[in-house]
């Protein structure tokens, strides 16, 4: 039977070694993260400091860092109580109602006392989708002043009488997808208990974000820092440019605008790819990714391919119900030299997954100065194109009143291509956001039906390889072999020099 959980035999000696190491410095490691001293300001975090700096530097960039959501809110809605469980909420995370500092140079996270929410309904009643997404996406790119704060907003709109749409935007150098799932989840136990005149069952948060960012600073240096600086430099050295083919030119200066699309993979091929991550002791992430990097060399024929990922960096339990900024950027370079079958790039993605995470709570921008690249404005620095995968978010009910999240472009794109995967029942469900400086979205669905019929072909057949798996529909291969020919004619009689001397004159 096969197994669900790596073995040791699985790891190279160098990763068993990493193993012993993580598991022994855990098991020396203090049962939790400290308070920080409360008259004692902290500083940012380092993911947070990077994001402050690009605020800093350039605010028309600033609508790429905010965190949208809708949540659709479907049965009879108590505004008023709604109105005090999201001040609860904002009460017990400092993070949502902190601001940035700056003294002596040095920017610092402030915590603000509690405030009562100010927002009111909005009727919205007969208004049309698309020009309610446009209001939507408007407020959501509105910069949100990082000094000034506060650093959470929040909307309430009214589509009917039992229809209700929540729209909250934060800023993600205090806010990241993992903590939307913490809010939703408190808010449906905060609603149910106030409505009901008891408590809420929660516990007072031990460790807020601010803890983490002193905490963090004082551990990752030295030796420390330097391991894992040492790592991604080994990892990096050497790495070429993803070029992909595009549509326009690439801008000098990339302007970020951007569109999403989304679509769905059927749920065999998803059922499939799990089984297949459980026989190679791997992940779907695994799996989706293998499938992914295979397309980007066949688009662009390196055998060199780097993609960025996520770190959730949540593998302490005193982190899983922190807000703020804990994910970490990832680089992954991924080796597709030697035309690997499907199996073979699945093995060497798992085991570059497992050193990433290994060293994956270091700074994105330490990497980057580590690895001393030429500066080019007209990419990202290291990489181009990201890809994550997350479990969908539930539906979550609560007396009648049906919460679900959903997706929303803002019209922005960090990146040339950026993909988020969710592991739905009924399959895999892809939200891709593209550069359309680079990118028409023709070209955007093309390439992710060729995405689609590689997974579709691996996780059938993994011993398909990567110049043999197909990646073309049937009418591309008919515009290949046949519209693409040109014109038939007898080929000629006469000697070969006879015709070259015609072709002369």
């Amino acid at each position: 039977m096969a197994e669900s959980t790596p073995k040791l035999s699985d790891l190279t000696p160098a990763q068993r070694a990493a193993l012993v190491r993580q598991l022994t410095e855990r098991r020396a490691a203090p049962t939790g993260i400290p308070r920080r001293p409360l008259d004692v300001p902290a500083r940012l975090s380092m993911l947070q400091e990077q994001l402050w700096l690009v605020d800093q530097l350039d605010e028309s960039q600033a609508a790429a860092y905010n965190v949208p959501a809708a949540i659709h809110m479907d049965g009879p809605l108590d505004v008023p109580t709604l109105r005090r469980s999201l001040a609860e909420i904002v009460r017990r995370h400092e993070s949502l109602r902190s601001v940035v500092e700056v003294r002596d140079d040095v920017p610092y996270q402030v915590v603000r006392a509690p405030q009562e929410m100010a927002f009111e309904v909005e009727d919205r009643a007969g208004v049309s989708e698309t020009a309610l997404l446009a209001e939507l996406v408007a407020d959501g790119s509105r910069h949100i002043d990082l000094a000034a704060g506060p650093v959470i907003r929040f909307r309430l709109f009214r589509l009917a009488p039992d229809r209700h749409l929540l729209f909250l935007t934060a800023h993600h150098a205090f806010f990241d997808g993992w903590s939307l799932e913490v809010v939703l989840s408190e808010l449906t136990d905060v609603y149910r208990a106030f409505r009901s005149g008891a408590v809420p069952p929660l516990s007072d948060t031990p460790v807020q974000y601010a803890d983490f960012a002193v905490w963090q600073r004082d551990r990752l240096r030295g030796d420390v820092l330097e391991r894992h600086l040492r790592y991604w430099e080994n990892q990096l050295r050497g790495m070429t440019v993803l070029n992909l083919p595009t549509d326009r030119p690439r801008p000098p200066v990339p302007s970020s605008r951007g569109d999403s699309y989304e679509c769905q993979l059927d749920a065999e091929t998803s059922a499939k790819a799990r089984t297949l991550a459980a026989t190679h002791a791997a992940t779907p992430y695994m799996v989706v990714m293998t499938a992914f990097a295979m397309m980007l060399a066949r688009h662009t024929g390196q055998e060199d391919v780097v993609v960025g990922t996520s770190n959730a960096g949540r593998d302490r339990t005193d982190l899983e119900n922190v807000v703020g900024l804990l994910t970490n950027m990832n680089v992954m370079r991924f080796d597709l030299g030697g035309d690997p079958s499907f199996a073979e790039l699945l093995g060497r993605i798992k085991q570059v997954t497992i050193g990433a995470k290994e060293h994956g709570e270091v700074g994105f921008d330490k990497v980057i100065e580590r690895m001393r690249m030429p500066r080019d404005l007209s990419r990202t620095p290291l990489f181009q194109v990201a890809m994550d995968m997350m479990p969908a978010s539930p539906a979550r009910d609560v007396d009648g009143l049906r919460l679900r999240y959903g997706n929303l472009g803002l019209g922005t794109s960090r990146f040339d291509i950026a993909i988020n995967a969710f592991d739905e029942p009924d399959g895999f469900r892809l939200w891709i956001e593209y550069a359309t400086d680079l990118f028409d979205r023709s070209t955007i669905e093309r390439m992710f039906d060729h995405f689609a019929r590689i997974l579709a072909t691996g996780v059938t057949d993994p011993t398909q390889t990567l110049s043999g798996v197909p990646m073309l529909s049937a009418s591309e291969l008919d515009q290949v072999l046949r519209e693409w020919q040109g014109v038939t004619r007898p080929y000629p009689r006469e000697l070969i020099h006879v015709q070259v001397a015609a072709q002369a004159a």
